[in-house]
């Protein structure tokens, strides 16, 4: 009755506060978004949706990490596990940059994953181990049982049982302490498969019906078709054909029908074996080469290596010796690369046999006692000690649970009291939170009456009000553009200047580091340079240096300043000049190249492919400037907002770009205090054109 009680009190206090949250909160959080994508069992949908959210301006870094975490596990869930890695690479270093330890540590355990589905054993045993450091730190047992299982997965595909086996007894104690039933029986299924690969069929099969019978109860179809493929994998070994014919395939029936392809390689490779045993090396080479296609196709490196042993004996047993010798081969590079012990003893047994066929005596028996030793070497002794050494230990674990259970009767004891103090408090809880209701209604009605007061007496001021809003939303995108855009490059030089300053850097990577921040600090004077321009132009006390000048040498200090840049990103940079040479006029080089720079500064960024073209024109007492591009163009509203101060075609791009919005405006004053004009013609996906139209008066050439 009072546990009942409890839960009414604590459902009462939900429902209050839910209530409170929907009054004051009415837009999803991006935090509740991840939680429904979570949910979906459409994953190429969530993957979609997942990167919508990755655009968005509003998330923060460890939502951005969260986002990329949740992807990499929907890229799993789909057997992509090239972009699971790709994203979930990126996931770790910024939340290693952004110091987000348990955001980065879930990162290394779905790249251990990822590693272990493509046959990267070393490199899951790496990442598993620094996830395993952080819940180990923070001393989160449950983690760290799920990390030790995932390592003992590893190390027995390995062919390492020794460390396979020590791996599953650390994390059978901790499941015994801190977990559920299910968590144990999951111990026991891996310990059952170690009992397999050490050819202990008997017990293994035992231990296997036991975990399919529970698992039964547990209607989790998807753990339960594993335990048949285990199953039917351990009667195949048995010599009990008919069992593990029925096993195999009910397996690979479950996976095929919901498209889980790393488990589909892996059975098809699975019932070619079986069909080895049974004499039908015809039957066995039509598997053998499905889930080579498979698993090529997704990666799956171990279904990968262990087919290409399956087909090479299909082919041995019909004779087709040449094949054989190939396939051995090659399934012998993918097991050496990812570290398969066991398949490569197998290899080394029919490459004995192909030898031996091929009269090549000297390395047939070499290859046989090498065979022969590497299995000695699995069966050695220590092994079975560790294992009898195991089996004493559960039995001292059972003697440690019975002790725990007489702590928990003692526990209990203490509980009951302490849910009679936890009413109380629950009830106070309900007290505070009707007197802030209450509350909330009282200054509601306030609020309301005095907004109808202020509403009366400040109707008049409406359109001032709005006149002010305006200046005040430019004035805030002004600060928000210019405070991050300042604040970038200055932190990356001061980063930068103290890494060299401690000496983080190599010798042969000094200079690259100096250009690093000189190119930021003359960014961030290009910015400062903007601020006073903009300040000059609004006080209108900028004033023009005109001077005579040779307009090629302008324009040739233009091709040496963007030509370098463009071929960077693969552009092509041209200046089409018909002007006489000298060509002299009198001129502000310092604003004329100002405005020049801008135009060939948008254009080589907001181009990833064609050229950028610079062409001069004289018409009478005038020079047109023409600045063309190849790169992403601007739609009609775009085009229209171009030359408005702080204000840009595309503020995602600008902002990616690391652009202000300011020159452009500063161009277009510029141009009209130099009694110029600046237009744009722009085609979306096309590129752009800008151009200057300037009035001179020349000087005859001497």
């Amino acid at each position: 009755m009072l546990k009942l009680s409890l839960t009414t009190l604590f459902s009462i206090c939900y429902l209050l506060t839910s209530h409170l949250s929907f009054a004051y909160e009415q837009d999803d959080s991006i935090d509740e978004q991840l939680i429904v994508l979570a949910q979906l069992t459409d994953k190429h949908l969530v993957i979609e949706k997942l990167n919508q959210l990755l655009s968005s301006t509003e998330i923060t870094p460890k939502q951005y990490v969260a986002t990329l975490n949740l992807q990499g596990r929907s890229y799993l869930a789909v057997d992509n596990f090239d972009e699971a890695i790709n994203v979930l690479q990126q996931a770790q270093v910024i939340a290693q940059s952004q110091q987000l330890p348990q955001l980065e540590a879930n990162a290394y355990k779905l790249l251990g994953i990822s590693y272990y589905y493509q046959g990267k054993l070393s490199d899951a045993i790496l990442v598993y181990q620094a996830s395993l450091s952080f819940y180990r730190e923070i001393d989160a047992p449950i983690k760290q049982a799920n990390l030790l299982n995932n390592l003992a997965l590893v190390y027995s595909s390995m062919g390492d049982y020794s460390l396979a086996l020590k791996n599953y007894q650390l994390a059978k104690s901790l499941y015994q302490s801190y977990g559920s039933d299910e968590d144990q029986l999951d111990v026991r299924y891996n310990i059952a498969l170690i009992h397999v690969n050490m050819r202990r069929y008997g017990i293994a099969i035992k231990m296997l019906l036991e975990v399919m019978s529970k698992r039964e109860t547990m209607n989790d179809e998807y753990s339960l078709a594993l335990v048949w493929a285990d199953l039917g994998n351990a009667y195949k070994h048995a010599k009990q054909y008919q069992l593990a014919k029925k096993y195999l395939h009910d397996a690979l029936d479950y996976f095929q029908l919901h498209n889980n392809r790393h488990h589909i390689a892996s059975q098809l490779h699975n019932v070619a074996e079986l069909y080895h045993q049974l004499g039908k090396p015809d039957t066995a080479q039509i598997y053998a080469e499905k889930s080579i296609e498979i698993s090529v196709a997704i990666g799956h490196k171990k279904a990968y290596a262990g087919s290409l042993n399956s087909l090479a004996k299909s082919l041995f047993s019909q004779g087709k010796i040449e094949q054989s010798l190939q396939k051995i081969i090659l399934a012998n590079q993918v097991a050496r690369q990812s570290g398969y012990k066991a398949l490569l003893n197998s290899n080394q047994a029919l490459l004995a046999l192909i030898y031996a066929t091929q009269n090549n005596t000297s390395e047939a028996l070499t290859t046989h006692l090498s065979y022969i030793n590497k299995q000695n070497e699995r069966e050695n002794e220590l092994f079975n000690m560790q294992l009898a050494r195991f089996e004493s230990e559960q039995l001292s674990q059972q003697v440690e649970q019975l002790t725990q259970n007489e702590k928990l009767q003692q526990l209990q004891t203490k509980q009951s009291t302490q849910q009679q103090y936890l009413v109380v408090v629950a009830v106070i809880f309900i007290l505070f939170i009707i007197f802030f209701i209450f509350r909330r209604n009282i200054e509601k009605s306030l609020k309301k009456a005095l907004e109808v007061k202020v509403k009366q007496r400040t109707q008049e001021l409406e359109f001032l009000m709005q006149e002010l809003q305006r200046a005040n939303k430019v004035k805030s995108r002004f600060f928000t553009n210019m405070t991050s855009d300042i604040k970038a490059p200055l932190t990356l030089v001061i980063e930068q200047s103290e890494l060299i300053l401690k000496q983080n850097v190599s010798t042969k990577s000094i200079n690259k580091d100096v250009e690093f921040i000189l190119g930021n600090g003359l960014h961030l004077l290009q910015l400062i340079n903007d601020i006073l321009d903009l300040g000059k132009i609004e006080a209108n006390t900028l004033e023009l240096e005109l001077k005579q000048q040779d307009l090629n040498i302008i324009l040739n200090e233009i091709f040496e300043m963007f030509n370098k840049q463009a071929k960077i990103k693969g552009l092509t940079f041209e200046i089409n000049n018909p002007l006489s040479s000298p060509f002299i006029v009198n001129i502000d080089a310092l604003r004329l190249k100002q405005v020049l720079i801008n135009f060939c500064t948008n254009a080589v960024k907001f181009t990833d492919k064609g050229k950028i073209m610079l062409s001069v024109t004289q018409l009478n007492n005038e020079l047109k400037f023409s600045v063309m591009d190849t790169g992403v163009g601007m739609n009609k509203v775009q085009l229209k907002q171009i030359f408005d101060s702080f204000n840009q075609g595309d503020s995602n791009s600008n902002r990616r770009l690391g652009a202000t919005g300011l020159g452009l405006f500063i161009s277009e004053q510029l141009a009209s205090i130099m009694g110029g004009n600046i237009s744009a013609q722009s085609t979306l996906h096309q590129g752009s054109t800008f151009t200057f139209t300037l009035p001179i008066s020349t000087t005859k050439n001497q």
